[in-house]
């Protein structure tokens, strides 16, 4: 991944030194966070922590995407918002909360249902993609789309105490979401109103997507052709290794 690297002004040096003095990151890191672009998928439980750690971190552009206002049965998990941004949309309450976390970095929202068609307009440019969704048919656009622009994509997932995590390099030799899911898009959604979700469980599905992005960004090991089975109720943790299917009708032909 190729990323020009930003001239940090004084005051961004030290408003990210505790993040410049990790050895993995440094003055050279910082740069490359500064000039990358992040697009996010949903900015619930999973989008809206990780668009607010990216904001932290002094990503340069963090794109949000989603439609509808902002539930109060939201707020046990969407720790982005507060009480008077109930009833709300969440896109616009998003921008401005991650705004006022970090005035240096560039918002941008879109207001809308995404398909494969407006997918592939929105993402082009964009250094990641986080599918912070909750829906399959939403995934498996977002894979598509992603594979056919070769963009990497970090994938989240969480349900109860559980969560999934796994980055799709979408570089024509590595494993995509169909390769692991094969009909991924015609199975049931599981929703939130009536299995939950533990909102500490979503939190750390956010962290581990907001790592594993600044990671690609930087260059550094992640999860790869793998995919984090976390089961927080035991705290149990499984890495497991993935592989391109040879018979998958998205990455082997780039159509679904």
């Amino acid at each position: 991944m190729r990323i020009n690297k930003k001239i940090l002004s004084k005051e961004e040096i030290e408003r990210y030194s505790r993040q410049i003095a990790v050895k993995e990151i440094g003055l050279s890191g910082q740069s490359r966070l500064a000039s990358a672009r992040i697009f996010i998928v949903g900015i619930g439980g999973l989008g809206g922590l990780a668009s607010a750690l990216f904001a932290g971190a002094g990503i340069g552009e963090i794109a949000i995407a989603d439609s509808g206002p902002l539930e109060i049965s939201n707020l046990h998990r969407q720790m982005l918002y507060r009480m008077p941004d109930s009833g709300r949309l969440k896109t616009q309450a998003a921008a401005e909360s991650l705004k006022a976390l970090n005035p240096n970095v560039k918002i941008t929202y879109y207001e809308q249902y995404l398909h494969e068609e407006n997918m592939l307009n929105l993402f082009k440019g964009f250094d990641c993609v986080l599918d912070c969704s909750d829906n399959f048919k939403t995934r498996t656009a977002i894979n598509s789309a992603c594979d056919k622009l070769r963009i990497p994509c970090v994938y989240g997932a969480v349900y109860a105490f559980e969560g999934q995590a796994a980055v799709f390099a979408h570089d024509g030799k590595s494993a995509c979401l169909e390769c692991v899911f094969p009909g991924i898009a015609s199975q049931p959604d599981t929703k939130c109103s009536e299995n939950g979700v533990a909102g500490p469980a979503a939190a750390m599905i956010a962290s581990i997507q907001a790592n594993e992005a600044l990671k690609l960004i930087l260059g550094l090991p992640g999860l790869k052709n793998k995919m984090l089975m976390a089961d927080f109720l035991n705290c149990d943790f499984n890495v497991m290794d993935i592989r391109k299917r040879a018979s998958c009708s998205v990455c082997m032909t780039g159509e679904l």
